[in-house]
């Protein structure tokens, strides 16, 4: 449901951690501890930061929006691993889930049109409806890699290759109308991922295809797409705001943010600046506060306009907490991919890389959309290894478990 709707998640949230309530064993928590106990510490740090924040209601709505970053590490902790049937099957809701909006959103683009005959309507915001492009095509992008993997172990979706392959079809062309630059990079790097895989299987001839085709699909949607043509060359013709990035604040010669790229790079450096100048960090609710303080200094005006965050999660932390909070975060990762790597678990690793990118080009915890995604799959991830001999809690074990390792 996730993907396609997000009014939905938090009763759906209460409703799975009730349920798991009754699967609880002590014996379960020593199963992927540190990487769980991490994200929760992460969570931990809001709370305690919230303390020295002036702005208490920003704070405490942010401990509002994050608290899955605690619940679902918390509840994960507790609960049997996830077999491989299970496992596979909660992949592939989230690939229906968002086929499912897609279809939705194209419906709803159509109606658009016809009413407005703004051609908008297909691409970007508008077509995103409810969510962030970013966060959308991050979901999208890690359904093409579960497609991708299946097609690796000869799993199709419902059976059917054609419906395997146009199902990637869509999710491609959609993120390519989502028109997000960080979700190009996302698509990218899922093609990317899949193919190395195959290439590794010494399947090179598939792995070309699959690149080439999805590649050629994702420019093929933009070239036929003004909207996402007019994003692509704001990035192509901003070297000026790339030169600012690197000026002292105020020097006559700074060439000021006029774009979300210009303004992207003016935000991370006010946020080294404070994180340089306040190492035990500013508060949970008081980073977009002191940024705007910087911009107002350095007269950036854009970025003072459209009130921005560091748009960067490593240095929304740095800020909000300081060096510890900074750690903790890089914590996260280091745990998830020493996971990941002893499991040579190629979904788990994909996902953490995914993540990662996206968690440098924006402050991806900071929104129910981006906090519940990961806290539930990364939990999902440390709680579903991808061969036996890695299960140590037998309980929920399946004889009828698919013989692959998704």
């Amino acid at each position: 449901m996730l993907p396609i709707s997000k009014r939905l998640i938090p009763p759906l949230v209460i409703l799975w951690v009730i349920a798991s309530f009754f699967l609880f064993r002590k014996q379960h928590a020593r199963n992927g501890w540190q990487a769980l106990l991490a994200m929760a510490l992460y969570y931990v740090c809001n709370a305690v930061w919230l303390f020295s924040s002036e702005d208490q209601a920003s704070a405490s709505f942010a401990l509002e929006v994050k608290a899955s970053l605690f619940v679902f590490p918390m509840t994960w902790m507790f609960l049997p691993q996830v077999n491989l049937r299970q496992r596979l099957n909660i992949l592939l809701a989230l690939v229906w889930g968002c086929i499912s909006f897609v279809v939705i959103s194209l419906v709803r683009a159509i109606y658009m049109y016809i009413q407005t005959q703004d051609a908008g309507a297909f691409y970007y915001a508008d077509l995103a409806w409810f969510f962030h492009p970013t966060y959308l095509a991050t979901y999208e992008a890690m359904g093409l890699v579960v497609l991708g993997r299946m097609q690796m172990k000869k799993v199709f979706a419902l059976g059917k290759p054609w419906i395997h392959h146009l199902a990637g079809v869509v999710l491609m062309v959609h993120i390519g109308l989502l028109s997000s630059r960080a979700g190009y990079l996302c698509a990218l790097l899922a093609l990317l991922l899949v193919a190395l895989q195959e290439f590794r299987r010494r399947r090179t001839k598939i792995g070309l295809v699959y690149i080439i085709s999805g590649m050629g699909l994702l420019a093929l949607t933009i070239m036929l797409t003004p909207g996402s043509q007019k994003r692509i060359q704001e990035v192509a013709s901003s070297q000026e705001q790339l030169e600012q990035a690197f000026n002292e604040p105020g020097e006559e010669t700074q060439v000021k943010a006029k774009s979300s790229s210009g303004g992207r790079l003016v935000a991370w450096r006010s946020a080294v600046e404070i994180m340089l100048n306040k190492p035990f960090g500013v508060g949970t609710g008081d980073v977009t506060t002191e940024l705007m303080k910087l911009y107002e200094r350095d007269g950036e005006d854009y970025a003072l306009r459209k009130r921005l965050n560091p748009h960067n999660q490593f240095l929304q932390a740095g800020v909000a907490f300081g060096w510890i909070g900074f750690l903790i975060l890089c914590a996260v990762f280091f745990f998830g991919f020493r996971l990941a790597l002893q499991r040579r678990d190629f979904l788990f690793l994909s996902f953490l890389l995914i993540l990662g990118l996206n968690m440098l080009f924006e402050s991806f915890l900071e929104v129910q959309s981006g906090v519940v995604f990961v806290a539930f799959f990364y939990g999902f991830f440390v709680k579903s290894p991808v061969k036996e001999k890695f299960y140590k809690v037998k309980e929920n074990h399946r004889h009828d478990d698919p013989p692959l390792a998704m």
